[in-house]
């Protein structure tokens, strides 16, 4: 069939390659946002036993929002604006 227009049986072969491709771009896109979200972000669903406890006594009123935050941002590995380590 396609032969009588010129194509022969290698117009599969390109689609196959661009297929390939695009899959294999597809997959470094994949592992690329796999590793950046980190071993821990974005998969664990779990909160800690320390955020838990922060939440709490931010709730009850024991610290305030400042303290809050700072605590927060710590146990998250973050660091504020302005200091350094």
């Amino acid at each position: 069939m396609f032969y009588e227009y010129g194509m022969g049986p290698h117009l599969m072969h390109g689609f196959g390659h661009f297929l390939f491709i695009l899959l294999m771009i597809a997959g470094i896109f994949m592992l690329i946002r796999y590793f950046k979200r980190g071993k821990y972000k974005g998969y664990c669903h779990e909160k800690s036993e320390a955020m838990t406890l922060l939440e709490t006594r931010y709730v009850q009123g024991e610290i305030d929002r400042d303290e809050y935050m700072a605590k927060k941002d710590d146990l998250e590995g973050k660091i504020p604006i302005g200091e350094t380590t």
